[in-house]
């Protein structure tokens, strides 16, 4: 409110709106908890009033943009294990990678995964593992020494939350396909989105004249 005090000083406009963006989270781990949106935004209801008066603002509306708390737990990635690799510590290769959710290696963002329908440790014991795609990159890693359900070849991983900087984020790096999108309502499941192809990865790509044959 003061930076746009001190815009209306220096310029003399006035403002139709004021939009204070986003800023809004959601609660990516288990013991985290939900925004009190109600409490958030009388609070900043109370603050944009008192600015508008102090700053002599005008009558301008105030807008936020709450995307990542409107989609953010609205999106999952269901992801296949094809190896279990025992070492030094035991790592889960899954064929999505940071190509699929780049958030945990630009990041290093947490986001809950489920063991193929949720088994509890009790049903098949725990184990400390990191889950990591098919990149050939150190960064490549979805979670790192997490303790999870014991993992086997073939479970099939859900990726909680990727509703928001998911999809968004996602890239053909690697020349990776990018996943299809499901809209999921109730018991009604439908293809929003194809699958990449080779002809969404290198359609844009063109030889010179001078290299065809």
């Amino acid at each position: 409110m003061k930076f746009a005090g001190e815009i209306r000083k220096k310029v003399g406009i006035e403002f139709e709106f004021i939009d204070i963006g986003g800023g809004l989270g959601i609660p990516y781990r288990a013991n985290e908890k939900i925004l009190d949106v109600e409490k958030a935004i009388a609070k900043t209801a109370k603050i944009f009033t008192t600015g508008v008066a102090k700053f002599k603002l005008g009558n301008p509306k105030l807008m936020l943009e709450p995307g990542r708390f409107l989609v953010g737990d609205a999106g999952i990635i269901l992801t296949r294990v094809g190896t279990v690799k025992k070492a030094a510590k035991t790592f889960v290769g899954v064929d999505a990678g940071m190509q699929t959710l780049l958030r945990p290696a630009l990041y290093d963002a947490w986001h809950e995964i489920v063991v193929d329908g949720n088994l509890s440790p009790q049903k098949r014991g725990s184990e400390k593992v990191s889950v990591v795609g098919p990149i050939c990159e150190n960064t490549d890693q979805l979670a790192k020494d997490r303790l999870l359900p014991k993992i086997v070849e073939k479970d099939l991983l859900a990726i909680l939350d990727t509703g928001a900087y998911g999809f968004g984020m996602a890239s053909n790096y690697n020349t990776r396909a990018r996943p299809a999108e499901i809209l999921v309502s109730g018991n009604r499941a439908e293809i929003i989105r194809e699958r990449d192809g080779l002809a969404e990865i290198v359609g844009g790509q063109k030889i010179p004249k001078r290299l065809q044959k």
